[in-house]
């Protein structure tokens, strides 16, 4: 995707490429790259068929946790992805040494916890860890807090989205993981300032569609202590581009390390940081 926006930046083509209909048609070729993962669940075959008939909501176990996820269908391959990243590349496994740093509970913060893949993950990773989900799309959150329920995580369900300030903002609800804020958006959600839940985390997993960049500006960052975050970055709101590099100079300035992690084809990607005296 990255080399379809640079030909696109070039000559008369650059209304084909860039068109939302061809976007959408090459999104949807990359995504088959993660049918394989289907198999990581329960009923793989089942899940195929309702990601392409869509609209519901399919309860499945996924190989590697005892717990079951209920993953919404009506986006072909989205949940896949996601389960892909979760569970497959294991994004959000922190690498040595960050792993050995890390207490054996730690507190933990999901901010953009979508429907609750990386907090199941989290829960069988450290277990004893307390983990706080903050999700702002009321699709997401419904399924978040049915799933659990359903598997009895204990985990705190703040239903609002992150930002460097309390208010309300118009949000483009609906999109899976891929909902955001958006000021022609049908719905309006609450914002919490994330700082002082920031301030009392060990370990923080932030994938919040470019809502990142106000924390990251935020002066308030350099105050945070002993803390690791695994971000993904995007470019949407990025104050430069490539915006893996913007993320790298917000941490860098707030006295953070930074390392690990990739680019991928949106032009987006993860990146790990962490402060330890």
């Amino acid at each position: 995707m990255n080399a379809l926006r640079r030909l696109g930046d070039r000559g008369p083509q650059r209304a084909v490429l860039l068109h939302p209909t061809v976007r959408r048609a090459v999104a949807m070729l990359l995504r088959l790259r993660f049918v394989p993962d289907a198999w990581r669940l329960s009923r793989p075959l089942r899940f195929l068929y309702d990601d392409l008939v869509g609209g519901c909501v399919g309860c499945h176990e996924i190989s590697g946790t005892p717990h079951r996820l209920l993953l919404p269908h009506g986006r072909p391959f989205i949940t896949l992805e996601l389960v892909h990243d979760v569970f497959g590349a294991k994004e959000y496994e922190p690498p040595e040494p960050l792993a050995t740093a890390l207490p054996d509970a730690p507190a933990i913060l999901d901010v953009g916890a979508n429907v609750g893949a990386f907090a199941a993950f989290a829960v069988e990773r450290w277990p004893g860890s307390t983990i706080t989900c903050v999700e702002p799309d009321p699709t997401n959150l419904a399924i978040l807090r049915s799933m659990n329920a359903l598997n009895h995580l204990n985990l705190s369900v703040i239903d609002a989205g992150a930002s460097n300030r309390a208010g309300s903002t118009r949000f483009r609800s609906g999109l899976g993981s891929g909902s955001y804020v958006d000021s022609s958006g049908d719905d309006t959600v609450d914002l919490i300032d994330i700082f002082p839940l920031l301030m009392s985390s060990d370990f923080v997993k932030m994938d919040i569609e470019g809502s990142e960049w106000p924390i990251l500006r935020d002066p308030r960052l350099r105050l945070l202590e002993d803390v690791c975050f695994v971000i993904e970055y995007h470019r949407k709101g990025a104050p430069e581009l490539p915006a893996r590099q913007a993320a790298i100079d917000l941490f860098t300035r707030a006295n953070f390390t930074t390392g690990f992690g990739h680019d991928n084809y949106w032009g987006h990607g993860i990146l790990w940081a962490w402060k330890y005296a």
